[in-house]
């Protein structure tokens, strides 16, 4: 929230300082434009006494130019500064996009690559289990129900490819978005089932359908489904997660078996990993998130941590 209340505040800023930088050109003008017409006026009446007129007005026109821009650059400085202090504090809640829009406007250089944690928080190990699930339209809406009931996370499928929708998502994905707004529901989980081929178009399909072009909302994070036919290309998962990192300065959580866990930290080494391990899921606490079932009626997953450490996850 203190990150929040920081982009706020910096937002004012940074438009305060357009404005006067604006008020700055437009003063400075108007102070040039009257010089010309001084000027303007000794070159049609070239007279001494013309001459002495026109140097005094334009001596006091100096004067008035050099005032101006030492008022409005010490207002500018101060805003400026201002600014500056705050965005170490508003880093966690802007996007790369936006954190580098604020830098140029601040005059510093835009970063060539996002920061590993622009907002949000890691996961740590630590004790406690918390039981949720991911569902499709595969499962009735009595099962979808059943399985979210009394949990504090769930995932669905969003997407899948570069043109397909889950034709139930929508609908489920604002439910879930209500018990996260009520506080009954910590964290929802949208996944892209990730197929061979251009993985930048899949994820853009995949935030286009969420209608996602920035900052995740608290308690709103991604993943990717890395399986079936995208193993055997590690690029489409690399430029999926590129894609969705870029856009949102959060890295997307990736879905794979355990035999292919390895794999994928290499391919994305600073994403979340949520690992299908159907044998013993439940004892395994190394990851973030584990999917210890396919059954009975929908996939069965634990968070490894409390509530408040899945809070502190989902951004809150």
């Amino acid at each position: 929230m203190k990150a929040q209340l920081a982009v706020r505040k910096l937002n004012t800023d940074l438009a305060q300082l357009k404005a006067l930088k604006a008020n700055e050109k437009k003063a400075v003008a108007a102070i040039q434009v009257e010089e010309k017409k001084v000027v303007d006026a000794f070159i049609a009446h070239p007279t001494m006494d013309t001459f002495m007129s026109s140097v005094s007005k334009l001596f006091s026109l100096g004067q008035k130019d050099a005032t101006t821009r030492d008022r409005f650059d010490t207002r500018i400085a101060a805003e400026k500064k201002d600014a500056l202090s705050l965005l170490p504090q508003a880093k966690p809640a802007l996007s790369f996009k936006e954190l580098n829009k604020d830098r140029v406007a601040l005059g510093l250089k835009p970063l060539a690559k996002p920061p590993e944690a622009p907002y949000g928080q890691p996961w740590h190990q630590g004790p406690g289990q918390l039981l949720g699930s991911d569902t499709s339209h595969y499962q009735s809406d009595a099962t979808f129900h059943a399985a979210i009931k009394n949990s504090q996370f769930a995932a669905i499928k969003a997407t899948q490819g570069t043109s397909y929708t889950d034709p139930v998502f929508k609908k489920r994905w604002a439910e879930l978005g209500h018990k996260i707004d009520k506080g009954e529901m910590s964290l929802r989980v949208a996944y892209c089932f990730l197929d061979r081929g251009n993985g930048t178009a899949q994820a853009r399909h995949f935030l286009n359908e969420l209608g996602i072009h920035g900052k995740l909302k608290d308690g709103t994070r991604l993943a990717l489904d890395w399986e079936a036919s995208a193993l055997s290309s590690p690029q489409t998962l690399k430029d999926a997660a590129n894609y969705v990192h870029q856009v949102t300065g959060l890295w997307p959580m990736i879905y794979t078996s355990a035999s292919r866990i390895a794999q994928a930290k290499s391919i994305v080494p600073h994403a979340p990993m949520w690992e299908a391990k159907w044998t013993n899921g439940r004892a395994d606490h190394s990851m973030p998130f584990v999917q210890y079932s396919d059954g009975p009626g929908y996939d069965h997953d634990v968070f490894n941590g409390t509530k408040a450490a899945l809070r502190k996850f989902a951004g809150f």
